[in-house]
């Protein structure tokens, strides 16, 4: 089973304010909100359930990926598909039914979901109150990023203190503005060492 596709628009949706607001940067948003549900609707990716489990790896993978691509001057457009991508699989990872402990049956698993897209609209402004953190140095390694994808998770794991979709809620939200922080930063950081070689030639 996956997400519902509906919960990753809401959060894309308020994502990108975010993201303009502390990054200065533009975000198309129709090339975004695609790729926040493209692994919902791609054959590849919907053929086994979206746990943390099944698709560690090949969202591991896609960030690799993605950073090689800036390196090689990614169109804009496509890195927002994929950037969308990878911020899907991590929304995924921080839901409860995506991961191991999960011991509820497909009906029950829908019901979840459903539940979490009407709690996370009723009180989705908390995402606007949510501290993020700047990541404004020229070079995070996608080491560096995966371990911290990997050490928050724990935590959420590990988090007896929220409650069910609360929880779900302020982690995959967390994580997502995280990844998807200093991702941008280094394709905006690549952006502006290219135009200044050009102002230099």
């Amino acid at each position: 089973m996956k997400m519902n596709v509906f919960t990753h628009i809401i959060l894309a949706s308020h994502f990108t304010p975010r993201f303009e607001k502390e990054l200065d940067v533009n975000i198309k948003k129709i090339n975004f909100f695609y790729g926040n549900i493209r692994p919902d609707i791609k054959i590849e990716t919907t053929m086994r359930n979206h746990t943390k489990e099944a698709y560690t790896e090949y969202a591991y993978n896609l960030i690799n990926k993605i950073y090689g691509d800036i390196e090689e001057g990614i169109n804009y457009k496509k890195f927002l598909r994929d950037l969308g991508a990878i911020l899907h699989f991590v929304c995924d990872f921080f839901c409860y039914p995506h991961n191991g402990n999960y011991e509820g049956t497909i009906p029950q698993h829908h019901l979840y979901e459903f539940h979490q897209m009407v709690y996370i609209g009723k009180y989705i402004k908390k995402i606007n109150s949510m501290p993020s953190c700047r990541y404004l140095q020229d070079e995070i390694s996608t080491e560096y990023l995966i371990n911290s994808i990997e050490n928050l998770h724990k935590e959420y794991i590990q988090d007896n203190k929220l409650k069910e979709y609360e929880k779900d809620m302020v982690y995959s939200i967390r994580a997502c503005l995280m990844v998807g922080n200093i991702i941008l930063n280094q394709y905006i950081n690549r952006y502006k060492l290219q135009q200044l070689q050009v102002e230099n030639y």
